[in-house]
């Protein structure tokens, strides 16, 4: 891999590269591979009464011990790139985003374009959790993206995979929606996909409000005033404005 100062601009401006999405929500049994309906636990009371609303976006609190769950999921945390070519600068106060995405989307290079300057005036923080449910491939190219970190652990790993995850949406085919890496067959990292898919199930079940064993990806998770919050879906108001809120 070459150095991430040397890489092309195109992959370096998707090295942050958190979001992946599909619009319309789908039962999960439908995109196991082996047809398995997903049996989740009951749904849980949220974390508090009312809603969280960040720019007119509204989403659900969760849990503090949720909340923490994610935070530990497989997945790339994601600096602005400043901070990878020189110290780095205000990250102190800097929101942080947790967003489980698919290899395979089409609504992610649209998002992208918003989120990137963001990402690259050190506005946020973005933690990708990758999940393989859109697609057949979605699952293979979401364990290829984790693959170095199946393999070894640390920052090296860390940023191994964040190039891979750059490589797959500057490949990305918008005539077939599919990520530019191929699928991976490795057992360890396959297994990581798995953990990333039941907890993004599990999460919706608990806090949506959806029809059971139904999700819809992007799903943002974040902190609002102070508690942990998760929206489901593409902010509508757009990355800018949601992100701006965040800050306040």
């Amino acid at each position: 891999m070459p150095p991430i100062g040397r890489t092309p601009s195109c992959l370096r401006r998707a090295l942050l590269l958190a979001m992946a999405m599909s619009i319309a929500p789908f039962t999960i049994s439908t995109a196991l591979a082996d047809g398995a309906p997903l049996v989740l636990p009951p749904p849980a009371m949220v974390h508090a009464a009312g809603q969280p609303v960040v720019a007119g976006t509204p989403g659900r609190f969760i849990s503090p011990a949720y909340w923490q769950r994610i935070m530990h999921a497989p997945g790339l945390f994601m600096l602005p790139p400043k901070a990878l070519y020189s110290a780095p600068s205000g990250l102190a106060n800097t929101p942080a985003i947790y967003i489980f995405a698919d290899p395979n989307c089409i609504i992610c290079h649209e998002f992208y374009n918003e989120v990137y300057p963001l990402m690259e005036a050190n506005k946020v923080m973005v933690f990708v959790i990758p999940i393989g449910m859109i697609k057949p491939t979605s699952a293979g190219k979401a364990a290829h993206i984790l693959l170095p970190m199946a393999k070894g652990k640390g920052a090296a790993a860390m940023m191994r995979s964040a190039y891979l995850l750059a490589q797959d949406e500057a490949a990305y085919d918008t005539k077939t929606r599919e990520g530019g890496l191929s699928p991976s067959r490795n057992a360890t990292a396959l297994r990581m996909v798995d953990a990333d898919n039941w907890l993004l199930a599990d999460l919706t079940n608990r806090y949506s409000g959806f029809p059971h064993n139904r999700i819809e990806v992007p799903t943002v998770v974040t902190v609002v005033e102070g508690k942990p919050a998760v929206f489901f879906g593409a902010p509508p108001v757009g990355a800018a404005k949601f992100i701006a809120a965040l800050e306040k």
